[in-house]
């Protein structure tokens, strides 16, 4: 069996490529595992001529009679391996023993799959691993990237936050409703014709699109809620662009005034109302963001003041902004 193994392995060495070796070995395996007697050589020569004289040796001591007497001989012991060799009629000299030769190549074939598959699944395994290392990496790139972008962003808005533009109201004024600028009494009705200013100016560092502007005049029986600019209305402007530190003007329309009935014209001449002038303009920068500036400002109540000698001097309200509610720019 050993010679018969080593005889296969030199042979083996021919095969460069593991694969056709397997290939030998799948039909190797397909053969039968045993040899047929009736296959294999005749017996030797001299074999039948023996066999003859030893079957007359049989014929002529059967004919002689044997005493009584005689004891019985050992049973003689069937050698194994002269059975094998009987029933087989090996003989070494006219060929191998197909059936060890099958057993080898089929143990080796065995070996060199269980082999062949440590390799593939020592490969697997690193394959998974290096894909795991990889993915964890890349998530962590993922994540820095995510956080660069997030900090990027975040200084984009802080830099277009500083480089926004910001229109605010720097001073306005009421003009057309008292006799004098010192005056705290009301023209006639016939002269009654108030109109309020606004002087706006871009505090922030890019220019101010306008897109559009609404304003509004009123006898100021209440304040209207923050943002609510129905009764106000549209404004025909000649500018689209306020640039940095510069400033716009822009005036309440001459006919405002003929929506105060005379009812409303009195009640301002006796000091129980005031007037109000409030707006809104809507703007963007140059990256189209948009922007929106309220304002509102009232004409407040004449005050009394007490002078020596029960002398009593009657001042004229302001014309101040309301609370900041109605005041402010996103």
């Amino acid at each position: 069996m050993a010679i018969n193994v080593i005889r296969i392995f030199e042979r083996v060495k021919s095969f460069r490529n593991t694969n056709m070796f397997l290939l030998l070995v799948v039909i190797l395996i397909g053969f039968p595992s045993g040899v047929n007697a009736a296959e294999l050589p005749s017996a030797q020569p001299n074999q039948g001529a023996s066999a003859n004289d030893e079957s007359k040796q049989g014929d002529h001591q059967a004919a002689k009679p044997k005493p009584a007497n005689a004891q019985q001989g050992p049973t003689q012991t069937a050698n194994p391996s002269n059975y094998q060799i009987e029933n087989y009629n090996y003989n070494p000299k006219y060929g191998w023993d197909w059936s060890g030769i099958i057993q080898a190549l089929a143990t080796i074939g065995l070996v060199l799959f269980a082999g062949w598959q440590m390799v593939f699944v020592k490969r697997a395994t690193k394959a998974t691993e290096e894909a795991a290392n990889a993915a964890r990496n890349n998530a962590i790139v993922a994540k820095i990237s995510a956080e660069a972008t997030q900090k990027n962003a975040e200084a984009a808005e802080l830099a277009l936050k500083s480089d926004r533009p910001y229109l605010l109201v720097e001073t306005a004024k009421l003009e057309g409703a008292f006799k004098d600028e010192k005056s705290h009494e009301i023209r006639e009705r016939s002269e009654f014709r108030p109109r309020a200013t606004f002087n706006f100016r871009n505090y922030g560092k890019g220019p101010a699109l306008i897109e559009t502007v609404v304003i509004g005049l009123r006898p100021m029986k209440e304040i209207p809620a923050p943002g609510d600019f129905t009764d106000c209305k549209e404004m025909s402007h000649t500018i689209n662009a306020i640039m940095a530190e510069k400033r716009w003007i822009i005036k309440t329309r001459l006919g405002d005034f003929l929506t105060f009935s005379k009812v409303d014209y009195e009640a301002i001449r006796n000091g129980t109302i005031g007037i109000i002038a409030y707006g809104c303009i809507q703007y963007r920068d140059v990256f189209k963001n948009p922007y929106e500036t309220a304002f509102c400002w009232c004409l407040g109540l004449p005050r009394d003041i007490s002078l020596a000698a029960g002398r009593v001097y009657r001042m004229r309200g302001s014309f101040e902004p309301t609370p900041k509610t109605h005041n402010y720019s996103t």
